[in-house]
């Protein structure tokens, strides 16, 4: 993701539907992840969270690609498994 300056536009203004989103292992940071995106959404944030998100039958690569491209930020949890399976393709976007 490129860095843009902060030009104090909501999401809507800036063609990004998420200020966030958040990516992590769910073999480990599950609980971390859900307690950060119910924090972020306490206070008003709209996030890109992948229990939230993704419906049974949801194409996962291009549901997370989009996040990527709709989201002002991306929130990496880097956890021992983190580097395995969708979560490091998940980082190379």
């Amino acid at each position: 993701m490129t860095e843009e300056p902060d030009t104090g536009e909501t999401p809507e203004e800036r063609d990004e539907e998420y200020d966030a989103m958040i990516s992590y292992s769910h073999a480990d940071s599950k609980t971390v992840a859900n307690a950060l995106y119910d924090e972020l959404t306490a206070y008003g944030l709209n996030v890109w969270y992948d229990g939230v998100e993704l419906n049974i039958g949801d194409n996962i690569r291009s549901s997370i690609d989009r996040a990527l491209t709709e989201s002002e930020h991306a929130i990496i949890l880097i956890s021992p498994t983190y580097f395995e399976g969708m979560s490091e393709w998940e980082l190379d976007g």
